[in-house]
């Protein structure tokens, strides 16, 4: 898994949102609205199906006991 980060800024107006990515090689950024905007999707889609703190806690200690 590599980093993904959507930044968003205060000031809109003045700093428009950008993605940053990297990978083993190197590192990309993106101020593109059209990339923009697919990444804040695809960043909500993986949001709506990661477990919650309460099932990932649970999900952490299962994997700890069975070391």
């Amino acid at each position: 898994m590599h980093p993904l980060v959507v930044l968003h800024f205060p000031d809109r107006a003045v700093l428009k949102p950008i993605v940053y990515l990297e990978n083993l090689a190197d590192a990309w950024v993106t101020r593109r609205e059209d990339n923009v905007e697919r990444y804040n999707e695809a960043f909500t889609d993986l949001s709506a199906l990661a477990p919650g703190h309460r099932e990932s806690l649970s999900m952490i200690q299962t994997a700890i006991k069975e070391l």
